[in-house]
């Protein structure tokens, strides 16, 4: 047994419609995402952006960019579809890129996220540790 849905499955239409609706998912989406993210980690995240209508045209979120240590996380939004990369950093250039389910991104970013709270943790008791005593 699949997961894939086919246009035999659901119809022309209805395969249409989710699709049509997805599209404003995914930038509605990303805005709540990248909100939430620049809050959590200040500093470690950038919005690119880009105006709809030359220089006079409202701004739109087109993707967004993380970075964790030496890893940039990255999504783009291009034709109302989201394409999401893994690249690996090595003095601010780039040594490895590849494009990634979203599973794997959003669980990778997890992992490095939870990593990086436990180190912290740990650097933080060991400062009240020293000045304590």
């Amino acid at each position: 047994m699949t997961n894939e849905i086919t246009e035999k499955d659901y119809g022309f239409d209805l395969n249409s419609a989710f699709l049509r609706r997805f599209s404003n998912d995914a930038t509605s989406a990303l805005h709540a995402f990248v909100s939430r993210v620049d809050e959590a980690l200040p500093g470690a995240v950038v919005r690119e952006e880009r105006r709809a209508f030359g220089i006079f045209g409202k701004k739109e979120l087109v993707g967004v960019k993380i970075l964790i240590n030496d890893t940039l996380y990255s999504v783009e939004i291009q034709n109302n579809r989201p394409t999401l990369k893994i690249s690996r950093m090595s003095g601010g250039i780039v040594i490895s890129n590849r494009t990634v389910a979203a599973d794997v991104w959003f669980g990778q970013l997890k992992r490095e996220v939870i990593i990086n709270v436990a180190d912290a943790k740990k650097t933080s008791d060991e400062i009240n540790q020293f000045l304590m005593g």
